[in-house]
């Protein structure tokens, strides 16, 4: 059996004991891949005896592909469920994120879909609602995506606004742990609020959901001529992630200020607070 690291492990592929077997002779390559991991099911030992697999519990049906999602709970997901699943799963991530920072706000104003040259194909309004979707987008997953999006979260403070910036530390390697320190719009958000000479009020961002998500389509696609031929139900399957070529930005207000309630009592109770 190949050995993975399982830190770089990209995806899952499950295959009946039979076809498994058959692969092993005909099509070894697809058992070698150092980011691609082949499993039998039944499961033997010692796979009976991995937490991992035994998580995915009716996820391992045979001729499965699962790509893996770092985001949330660092599980699997089915690759044609992925684009969506995987840029929520970012979102959430990101407002874990800016809540560490102590943002008191995170609004959703717009949805954006833009192709590989950044053409923007279609947009969605979001300011002000929860899954409200406009009818401009151009694919099913950007609207499901502009539907469960949560278009604004606010969070309190038990201590002063704006104090110390959160914890940076905290929300970086959270960030790391998820994925999603390698964005540049994460790394300089959380580098903005290390910054204790003047720190950071409020922030207007574009951030890309989709692209872990993409990439991890793309290497998946890169290998698709491998994986085809191990079972007939994967071509379905790459006629899918093909489709999914379209990156979903949003465009973010992260707010770091008090709201207006929280500002009028500090300003009752400090003379010499601006107005």
């Amino acid at each position: 059996m190949t050995q993975h690291n399982t830190g770089d492990l990209q995806r899952l592929v499950v295959l009946s004991r039979d076809d498994y077997n058959r692969a092993r002779f005909e099509f070894p390559k697809a058992l070698t891949d150092p980011f691609t991991r082949v499993v039998a099911v039944p499961l033997r030992a010692p796979e009976t005896e991995e937490p991992a697999l035994l998580a995915l519990g009716g996820a391992l049906q045979p001729n499965s592909l699962l790509l893996r999602n770092k985001s949330g709970d660092d599980g699997y997901v089915e690759a044609a469920a992925a684009y969506e699943l995987m840029s929520i799963a970012k979102f959430n991530a990101f407002a874990s994120v800016c809540q560490m920072l102590s943002a008191s706000l995170l609004r959703v104003d717009e949805l954006r879909e833009l192709a590989s040259d950044g053409t923007v194909k279609g947009s969605a309004d979001l300011k002000g609602a929860t899954g409200k979707a406009g009818g401009t987008l151009n694919s099913d997953f950007s609207r499901r995506l502009a539907q469960r999006i949560k278009a604004e979260w606010a969070w309190e403070h038990d201590e002063p606004y704006n104090v110390g910036g959160g914890d940076p530390e905290a929300a970086a390697e959270f960030a790391a742990a998820q994925g999603i320190s390698g964005d540049p719009v994460v790394a300089a958000l959380i580098r903005q609020r290390r910054n204790q000479d003047n720190k950071l009020a409020y922030h207007s961002l574009e951030l890309n959901i989709s692209s872990e998500a993409r990439r991890a389509i793309q290497g998946t696609l890169d290998v698709e001529s491998i994986f085809r031929r191990l079972a007939p139900t994967f071509s379905a399957t790459f006629d899918v992630l093909r489709k999914q070529s379209n990156d979903v930005v949003l465009r973010v207000l992260v707010d770091f200020r008090p709201p207006a309630a929280e500002l009028s009592r500090m300003r009752e109770g400090h003379a010499g607070f601006p107005n």
